[in-house]
């Protein structure tokens, strides 16, 4: 059995939040109305929008659970697609589109970069993609 001896000192636990982008100004972002996030501080790698779905690294005080740091904000989502096929690809631009047939019978489309190939593949139309990851931020109907 291990005991832990508390002295006066904070320890963090990790701690995640999800929720959706509620308000969004220049200096900060809120998620569900209640986490206020200071863009100067914590680590975002895409552009957020309201309503974005999003899950949130923090650091939390191991006794009280309370926030005590907002690390990295990333897409809430994360979905694997098997079996879509390309159906656009300029190969001057180095892009193309996959698309995957959803359960109710429309297609998800998703634009994708030579770049994220796999070395020395040179995409062609019809060609059958397997195990894709997508963050999924937002779900746009047409």
């Amino acid at each position: 059995m291990i005991f832990f001896l508390f002295t006066g000192q904070t320890f963090e636990l990790d701690r995640k939040v999800t929720g959706k982008i509620t308000d969004k100004c220049t200096n900060s972002l809120t998620v569900d109305n209640q986490h206020i996030l200071p863009l100067n501080v914590v680590k975002c790698d895409f552009i957020l929008e309201i309503g974005d779905k999003v899950s949130v690294d923090c650091a939390a005080d191991i006794k009280t659970g309370d926030i005590i740091e907002y690390k990295h904000v990333k897409p809430a989502v994360r979905k694997l697609f098997t079996h879509c096929s390309i159906t656009h690809y300029n190969e001057s631009m180095g892009i193309g589109v996959v698309v995957h047939e959803v359960n109710n019978g429309k297609n998800l489309e998703v634009a994708f970069s030579k770049n994220v190939c796999k070395p020395g593949y040179l995409p062609a139309l019809n060609d059958l993609v397997r195990n894709i990851y997508l963050f999924i931020i937002k779900v746009v109907d047409s």
